[in-house]
């Protein structure tokens, strides 16, 4: 897994943990949040469960004062218990419309605060006649038993009550821990994957950097060999042009003294020496040839690239009417409108030749044959192609077309001596291009080059 992945990957782990917590959070604060609204409702419960049984004992408290004195002003207590009591009795039971059970227990409580204010209505209407006739009510303890009673049941709500809240807290810790739990752990497992990319990030950039390291020390063992390279290719080509031109001279001679023996003393040679004789002659001239083509491969190397803008169309044209004469009449040749190039035109023009020269020799022994001159601009680069439909070649001996003395045919089947295609691939490389070719046999082939755009 790439560095990027490794690092997209953290990223994405975290992400979904972050959201896991998220989640657990909401969840917690809206389960916190609910349980803070029982536990509010259950002392709203509780408030009116006290209120209810403080109004009873603030009712009997005012009834027995003014019973005792006969003073109304202990009356007062008595009639504000008794318009608020149900009140709270109607608060409570709303309060506690979803437990069945306490709604039993508010309903029988309702029914005791019902007849123990009556009681005390009772008691009060008697003392206003006389104190012995409330006296004798009191004295049933009929009073008494409905307030311990009433007592009672509120105590059993309350009971109820506190052990719902009780249920409730407990719930609500539970949840509060394990909320805490949970977000330790993920926090934890954040802070061990980020520790993790941390050293993955780290160990990449030891890496990178040992990389960066040995990348320096090959340029420099590259900059190092390319200086040995040219210092040697220049060595190479001023020994190939040192041979080239001495070669030159024994050669010469032998051509001359050949040609003077053939010319003064041929009437003294039989037939076969003077076969001999023609056939070195041949031979030094074909020999002088391969040295001149060697001398301008190896003056190419040394020659100063003078780009300029070149009309390719013109060019191309120029080069045909100059093959003209070694150009069968019956070879048909096509060419498009090529596009401009910024190119040595002296080198390019050498280029043409060769490749349209070509063309022209190997679909010579066709019945009709036709050569295409084209291009076709790719991206950054102009792509030129020669093709014809002579003698072909086969693709697995391509990679040998651009070498110095590398030919596909024999020479007995065309003149050559496998120099033009090895200059042809030296111009374009010079110009920062290439050149390649693709073919069938006997069914022709297409030479391609390709120049820079604005180059």
């Amino acid at each position: 897994m790439s560095l990027r992945k490794k690092i997209l990957a953290g990223f994405i782990t975290c992400s979904a943990i972050l959201l896991i917590i998220a989640f657990f959070s909401f969840k917690n604060t809206r389960s916190f949040t609910e349980t803070n609204k029982w536990v509010n409702h259950t002392h709203e419960v509780l408030y009116e469960f006290e209120q209810t049984l403080q109004g009873s004992v603030d009712a009997q408290a005012g009834a027995w004062g003014y019973i005792v004195t006969g003073q109304e002003i202990y009356l007062a207590p008595f009639t504000a218990a008794e318009k608020n009591i149900f009140e709270h009795i109607r608060q409570v039971k709303d309060l506690t419309r979803d437990n069945p059970v306490q709604q039993k227990r508010i309903d029988t409580l309702e029914g005791f605060l019902t007849r123990h204010l009556n009681a005390l209505d009772q008691r009060v209407e008697a003392r206003r006649k006389n104190f012995e006739s409330a006296k004798a009510l009191i004295e049933t303890g009929e009073g008494l038993n409905t307030q311990n009673a009433i007592r009672r049941i509120i105590g059993e709500a309350q009971k109820e009550e506190e052990k719902l809240l009780v249920e409730r807290k407990s719930i609500s810790e539970a949840d509060t821990r394990n909320f805490n739990l949970i977000f330790t752990a993920l926090l934890t497992l954040i802070l061990l994957i980020l520790i993790v990319v941390y050293y993955i990030i780290s160990a990449n950039l030891r890496a990178l950097q040992k990389a960066e390291q040995e990348i320096k020390a090959l340029n420099t063992d590259l900059s190092n060999n390319i200086l040995k390279l040219h210092a040697s290719n220049a060595e190479l080509e001023s020994f190939s042009y040192s041979v080239s031109h001495d070669l030159k001279a024994p050669l010469r001679v032998l051509n001359i003294f050949s040609q003077m023996l053939e010319e003064e003393h041929s009437h003294n040679l039989k037939g076969e020496a003077l076969d001999l004789l023609k056939q070195i002659r041949s031979s030094a001239t074909k020999m002088g040839v391969l040295i001149n083509s060697l001398l301008e491969l190896s003056l190419l190397g040394r020659k100063e690239l003078k780009k300029s803008p070149v009309n390719m169309t013109e060019l191309v044209e120029n080069v045909l009417s100059d093959l003209q004469t070694d150009t069968p009449g019956k070879t048909q040749v096509h060419t498009d409108s090529l596009l401009p190039a910024s190119a040595d035109p002296s080198l390019l023009r050498q280029v043409w030749i060769n490749l349209i020269g070509n063309a022209i020799k190997y679909s010579s022994n066709k019945e009709n044959p036709t050569i295409e001159i084209g291009c076709r601009q790719s991206g950054n680069e102009v792509i030129y192609h020669v093709k014809d439909n002579g003698a072909g070649f086969n693709m697995k001996y391509a990679d040998q077309l651009f070498g110095v003395f590398k030919r596909l045919h024999s020479y007995s089947e065309f003149e050559g001596n496998g120099i033009g295609l090895a200059l042809v691939h030296r111009i374009i490389t010079r110009h920062g291009g290439k050149v390649w070719a693709e073919a069938k046999e006997d069914e022709g082939a297409t030479f391609y080059f390709s120049l820079p755009v604005g180059n």
